[in-house]
């Protein structure tokens, strides 16, 4: 039976395994909704946010104020660096890498091996960084994904771009500007190659009660 720290309010609905890992940071407090999943191996930090029905998949790691929306999925093995948040019904799948201060609306697909990069600098330890102030930490800004996005295998989006309302990036593609919405973007770098018809990809959003 996995006991939970004081700084975590679980729902008793939650299913929590023994294994997963709970770390304190600042004082913050996690929150865990109701019927909501975390499996084994996962490490949650403080601040964490799991909205109810939503599903935390084995050896995944979600960092410092983390918010996931009800009924998302964060797969196997995927690194979320904290600051960022995960709207409703949303899949996240396996092996992906989002950075801090991303931000991913509702009933977003992201399939495996994609990275969300947040930094446009790299001045790490160089010129302009300060360990002492921060500063550089404030420049930090991931992408923006907006509603009803298809995200394909193996994509790498640069820092502080925008990916339009239902729009489809295909495998492999490496996104340095703005998508607009309902584009189909794919190639390195992407470009639009094409539209998608919003009367045809119309989303079946979930019925489903999760208060």
């Amino acid at each position: 039976m996995q006991k939970i720290p004081s700084w975590v309010d679980a729902e008793s609905t939650a299913q929590i395994h023994s294994s997963v890992v709970f770390v304190p940071f600042e004082g913050n407090r996690t929150i865990i909704g109701k019927r909501a999943k975390i499996d084994s191996g996962a490490v949650i930090y403080g601040g964490v946010e799991l909205g109810p029905d939503c599903i935390v998949g084995h050896n995944s790691i979600l960092r410092q104020n983390s918010r996931i929306g009800a009924h998302s999925v964060i797969g196997n093995l995927t690194m979320l660096e904290g600051n960022l948040s995960v709207g409703e019904h949303s899949l996240i799948h396996s092996n992906n890498h989002l950075g801090q201060n991303s931000e991913i609306g509702d009933y977003v697909f992201m399939a495996p091996l994609c990275v969300m990069t947040n930094d446009p600098k790299m001045i790490y330890y160089r010129k302009g960084y300060s360990k002492v102030t921060g500063a550089h930490w404030k420049t930090l800004k991931g992408a923006r994904i907006e509603f009803g996005a298809r995200i394909a295998v193996g994509v790498i989006f640069f820092p502080r771009i925008k990916i339009g309302r239902q729009s489809v990036i295909g495998a492999g593609t490496v996104v340095t500007r703005d998508v607009p919405d309902y584009s189909v973007v794919f190639g390195v770098p992407g470009k639009v190659k094409g539209q998608v018809d919003p009367r045809e990809d119309r989303i079946a959003k979930c019925e489903v009660d999760h208060s």
